[in-house]
Parts: C-alpha cells; sequence; structure tokens
C-alpha cells in the first residue's frame, strides 16, 4: 500500500495532540458527557478535534465549519444532512464511524455547501455525467455507443490520453506491475492533505432520498487518500403505491440511488470499498373495487447509485478498489378489479400493467491520467450487477348484474387484460479478466380473469304462476394476459438470485346460469381466454323447466274460498320424514296455493301428498302431470330419504287433482 508521506504523518500527529479549549462552551453534551451536539450553524476559528471516545451529533442540517484543520479520531452522526466545511487538512481515523440520515456534503467553505433541492438535485445530474476537461474516473454510464475496452488495458501505469469508455468486469484477478519506484512523494506545499478511512454509512429504514455524498474540501490544492476506506451508500426509497383509492391507481417510480462525486488535485486509493446504492422499487398500484373502468399501472424501478472521481493532476490506485454496484430497482405490482354491474349492468373491465425493473448497465467512463501504481499488488474489481425484474399484473373483471325483471337476461362479464412488467437490461462483456456476471431482469408475470355473467331472471318475476325465464349473462373475455419481456444485454445471463416467475394466465368469466321458469332460460356462454396459458370460462347451466296451467278467472266466491286454502297451505308442513323440509316456495311453484288446496294424510305408513283443484280443463290431467314432474327434482333434492312410490290422477273437469304416495 502507498505509505503515508512524512508530511501526512505531522499534520495527523498534530492534530491528534489538539486540543481547544476556547470553544467547549459553543457545545451541549449528553450526561455521559460523550457526545457534543452541533444544532446550528457554527464556526470554529482553528483546528479543531473530535477524540476516539466522542461522537459529533448534527442536527437539523447544521453546517460546522472549521477555519484549521480537523482531526476525526471519535465518530460523527447527523440527524439529517452532515454539512462539514473544512480549510485546512483532514484526517478520519481507520476507527472513524460516520453515519449520516441525509446528505453528507464536506467542503472547503461554507458558501459551497448546497442546501436547497434544486441545487442537490444538480449535483445528482452532474455526478451522473462526464467530466470535459478533467482526469476522471466514472461515472458509470450507458450514453455512448462504441466498442468498449476493459480497465486493464487503460490504466496500465501510463496515463490514459483519451477519453475511453469501459465495461467492468466483476472479480477480477489481482494485477501485478513490475516497476518498484514510487512515483508519489510528498505534496506541493500548497497542497493540503486529506485521509479518509473508517466506516461511513446511512441510516436505514429513513424514508428521506438521499441523493449525494460529495468530497470537495479543497479541489484544487488537496491530495485525497483514501485508506481502509469502507463507503455503504443506502437502498433509495420505493415509489410510493397507489392502493383503494381510484379507479385510476399509478403507483410511483422507485427514487434513483445516490452517487457519489469525489474530487480533489490528487486522488489516491491505497484501500477501499464503495458499496453503491439499490434503487427504489417501483410503487405498487391496486384500484378500488366498484370500478367501471379500472386501471392499475405499477411504478417503474429506479436505477442503482453511481460513482465520480476528478482529480487536476490524476488519479492513483495504489492497492485494493473494490466497487459493488447496488441492485436495480423492481418494478411494482399492479392489481386492477372491475366493479359488479358497474357499467350499465355490465361487469366493470380491468388493465393491469406491472412497472418496468430498472436498467443495470455498467460502462465505466476512464478519461486522461488515472493510473495504477506499478511495483504494488493492486486488484481494481466489481461486484455482480442485477437488473430489476419486472412488476406482476392481475386483472379481474366485474361480475355481470342478474336479470331483475321477467324474462330480462344476465349482464355479460366485463373484460380483462393484464401485462407484466418488462425486466431490465444488464450488460457485462468479455475482456483481459474474464466476463462479468450480469443478470437481466425476469418480466413479471400476468393474470387475467374475465367477469362473472350474471344470471336470468326467474320466471317467478313476471307477475303469473310462472313465465319466460331470462337467459344468463355471457363470460367477459380475458382479451390477453402477457408475460413481461426478459431483460437482455450483451453477456447477460439469467439470475440465479430472481424469481424466474413465467406465468401469463388468460381465464374467460364463466357464463352465468340460465332462470328457472316457462320456457326456461338458457346458460350464458363462457367468456374467452387468451395468453400464454388460455383458459375459456364454463357455459352457465340451463335453468329449469318449471311451467303451470293457469284456469280461467274464478269467481269472486271461489277467490274468496282460495284466500281461505292459501292461509291454510301456509300452515302446512311435511310430517312424515323429520329431515324432509321442503320450503314453501318450492312447492308453491308446481302448485301455487292460489290455484291448488294440499292435504298430507297417513296411510298404513305411507304418506299421500293431494293437490286439489277445484276449477279444471280437458286437459288437466295431462298439464298437472308435468307439474309434478317439474316439481320432483326440487322435492328430492330435499328429501333424499323419501322416495315416491306413486303419482295417481283424479277427476275429469271439476274437481281435478292429483295424489302422491311417499314411502
Amino acid at each position: 500500500m502507498l505509505e503515508i508521506s512524512k508530511k501526512v504523518a505531522l499534520i495527523v500527529a498534530a492534530a491528534v495532540l489538539m486540543v481547544v479549549v476556547s470553544i467547549i462552551f459553543i457545545f451541549r453534551t449528553d450526561d455521559n458527557g460523550n457526545e457534543i451536539i452541533i444544532a446550528q450553524d457554527t464556526t470554529i476559528a482553528g483546528d479543531y478535534n473530535v477524540p476516539e471516545d466522542a461522537t459529533l451529533v448534527l442536527k437539523n442540517d447544521a453546517i460546522l465549519a472549521i477555519t484549521g484543520n480537523f482531526d476525526m479520531s471519535g465518530s460523527i452522526r447527523s440527524e439529517g444532512d452532515l454539512n462539514l466545511a473544512i480549510a485546512g487538512n483532514i484526517y478520519f481515523s481507520k476507527d472513524a464511524k460516520v453515519v449520516s440520515a441525509g446528505n453528507i456534503q464536506i467542503v472547503g467553505t461554507p458558501d459551497r455547501i448546497l442546501k436547497t433541492d434544486e441545487e442537490i438535485q444538480k449535483a445528482f445530474e452532474e455526478a451522473g455525467t462526464v467530466s470535459e476537461n478533467a482526469n476522471s474516473f466514472g461515472p458509470f454510464n450507458d450514453e455512448t455507443e462504441g466498442d468498449a475496452k476493459t480497465l486493464l488495458g487503460n490504466i496500465d501505469g501510463q496515463a490514459s490520453n483519451n477519453t475511453q469508455m469501459i465495461f467492468m468486469p466483476p472479480f477480477v484477478s489481482v494485477a501485478y506491475a513490475q516497476m518498484a519506484d514510487d512515483p508519489l512523494g510528498d505534496p506541493p506545499e500548497d497542497v493540503e492533505v486529506g485521509i479518509f478511512q473508517g466506516e461511513w454509512s446511512f441510516e436505514e429504514g429513513d424514508e428521506r432520498d438521499r441523493k449525494v455524498l460529495i468530497l470537495r474540501p479543497q479541489p484544487t490544492k488537496m491530495r485525497m487518500i483514501f485508506d481502509n476506506l469502507i463507503i455503504t451508500a443506502p437502498t433509495a426509497p420505493d415509489g410510493e403505491s397507489d392502493t383503494f383509492n381510484r379507479c385510476e391507481a399509478r403507483g410511483k417510480n422507485g427514487k434513483n440511488g445516490l452517487r457519489t462525486n469525489f474530487a480533489a488535485y490528487q486522488i489516491v486509493v491505497n484501500s477501499a470499498t464503495v458499496n453503491l446504492a439499490a434503487g427504489g422499487n417501483g410503487g405498487e398500484a391496486i384500484t378500488k373495487d366498484d370500478c367501471a373502468e379500472a386501471i392499475a399501472k405499477g411504478g417503474n424501478g429506479g436505477e442503482p447509485g453511481n460513482i465520480k472521481m476528478t482529480a487536476t493532476e490524476g488519479i492513483y490506485i495504489a492497492g485494493n478498489f473494490i466497487i459493488n454496484p447496488g441492485l436495480a430497482g423492481d418494478g411494482g405490482n399492479a392489481r386492477a378489479k372491475g366493479g359488479s354491474g358497474a357499467q350499465n349492468g355490465q361487469g366493470g373491465s380491468a388493465y393491469a400493467k406491472g412497472g418496468n425493473g430498472a436498467d443495470n448497465t455498467k460502462k465505466l467512463f476512464v478519461k486522461g491520467k488515472v493510473q495504477l501504481m506499478l511495483g504494488r499488488p493492486s486488484e481494481f474489481s466489481i461486484g455482480e450487477i442485477a437488473a430489476g425484474d419486472g412488476g406482476n399484473a392481475y386483472a379481474e373483471g366485474g361480475r355481470g348484474r342478474d336479470g331483475e325483471k321477467c324474462g330480462e337476461k344476465g349482464y355479460k362479464g366485463g373484460w380483462a387484460r393484464a401485462i407484466g412488467g418488462d425486466g431490465g437490461n444488464a450488460n457485462a462483456l468479455n475482456g483481459n479478466w474474464g466476463s462479468a456476471p450480469a443478470y437481466f431482469g425476469f418480466g413479471g408475470e400476468a393474470e387475467a380473469t374475465g367477469g362473472q355473467g350474471g344470471n336470468g331472471a326467474p320466471g317467478t318475476l313476471c307477475g303469473a304462476v310462472t313465465g319466460a325465464a331470462g337467459d344468463g349473462g355471457d363470460g367477459g373475455d380475458a382479451v390477453e394476459a402477457k408475460l413481461g419481456q426478459d431483460g437482455g444485454g450483451k453477456g447477460a445471463q439469467e439470475n440465479p438470485y430472481g424469481s424466474g416467475i413465467f406465468t401469463a394466465v388468460g381465464k374467460g368469466g364463466n357464463g352465468g346460469d340460465g332462470g328457472n321458469g316457462c320456457p326456461r332460460g338458457r346458460g350464458g356462454t363462457g367468456g374467452i381466454g387468451k395468453g400464454l396459458q388460455s383458459i375459456n370460462g364454463q357455459n352457465g347451466s340451463h335453468g329449469t323447466e318449471r311451467c303451470a296451467i293457469i284456469s280461467e278467472e274464478p269467481t269472486d266466491d271461489l277467490s274468496q274460498q282460495l284466500d281461505t286454502q292459501r292461509e291454510k297451505n301456509t300452515e302446512d308442513e311435511l310430517t312424515f320424514d323429520p329431515e324432509c323440509q321442503v320450503p314453501e316456495e318450492v312447492l308453491s311453484q308446481a302448485y301455487p296455493p292460489d290455484v291448488y288446496k294440499r292435504t298430507i294424510t297417513d296411510k298404513n305408513e305411507k304418506v299421500e301428498i293431494t293437490f286439489t283443484r277445484d276449477s279444471c280443463v280437458s286437459k288437466s290431467e295431462e298439464s298437472v302431470r308435468r307439474g309434478a314432474e317439474v316439481w320432483l327434482p326440487d322435492f328430492q333434492e330435499y328429501c333424499p330419504n323419501t322416495k315416491i312410490i306413486d303419482i295417481s290422477f283424479s277427476g275429469m273437469m271439476q274437481p281435478c287433482g292429483v295424489t302422491m304416495t311417499f314411502d
């Protein structure tokens, strides 16, 4: 590893011994005396040291400005943005702990601290843009087409003279060079030194959108040294979900991962691991359940983090430098459900589209003087590259309304369409160090289900003894169930850790049942299913034919007599089988109480039920027998242990009746 020069060693020693008594009164400590709290913008004249047993706590996005040197031997924690303005040398010990709830900015003077959202967003975008007039390492970028070079062929101990875009292979073998001389000595007298060590991280579980980690203390006059440094960027927030609130639900896109931007006179990497941020997942979208047109679209996944380094004099990789790309965000799931009878009786339609997974394409720009320190065992590597999976999509058409008046057909079920989100792309390239393990994102699954058709109206709604029943409504179609497209990319392969779901089911809705009546209603036709797996809906069942002859209008005296009979019929119960309870409406469909009188008689361990009609016509026997045949299936459904052993008809003209004998 590169040894720290004499000048740097003296700076470190002086910082450790430093005590600034004159400024202690501006800080507030906790009960244990080991926390130093700064809750407002503060300037310290001269040098400042945080001892190894103390923690510096910054609140309210306060800016701590130090006009001299800064020694962080302890820990620093911010409850908001971590803002430091340091004019002199900087030293973070190897045991230093840096934890931030927000962005991190370490600059030279307070006026360089970015404060507004617009300023920070601009810095975020700049960290993803190639610098035109600087020696630069990064960012990862996918804007330029053309053949890519490997890093080893670019920084081979000589300065890079041309702009090149290179794919970064992952676990590369150690590259040993031959020259033993160290080209770096003490920096010039006007160049400060910043040594950055320890563990740097961000509070997890925080929904804040952390965008930048900026280290630009004195970009034109500082040698920045990374030694025993571990940076772990936070996972970006997921997109906001939109659930059960609207008929057009849209999940928000996942946030893009934090970007790091380091700038100095020189940058030297002795030993550093940078764990880039994962992109946020797209937000989920779920519609309400009563929609005439239900539309749900999941949010897209966010991009992973990025890294950029620029240096006026040059960038030197003297030891191990490991970059672990963050995961690209997955697309959000979408679920749409049409309402029952929501479109003037027809079931509501449903369309669902899963969000797209984010790309994770690692093309790294290296420009100008970027060198491996020859004569030292140096390793540059990058971890696995994984794109985001597409979101799943589920659509369900609404049920058609049942027929509600005489002869009315049931309404058609709603159609459904579901399209899974596309998986993200990932890129890898065969180079001097072999292939990078890059994994494309899987496409999201899809399931579309057409709505159930409504049932036809029963004939009893016709206002007569029995009338024409309605047909069942047709089932809704699953017009499309489409898998999201798997991502691709040069050299990308299937992710062994991914879900690998390959399901796209289109299921047509079942047809509604026909109503019972005379004539009976026919069952509706099942809907058509279209998808990778297509399932047509089942046809609805036909209704039962239930007819009865209605005689001429009775006289007033007969009407009064029938009213008395109707009251008596309501009180009758089937007593011959304790388990046999035939509902009155079942008996009345074939033998309505306003026309037939019913009597029950016990005879020699058998039971006779006689239905007598006072006003008959010449064809009464045929109509009564047909009425009995219609009623028998319903009777046997309620009385499975009772056998009908005889049906007899008696009488011509008036009165007439039918007698059923049960065992």
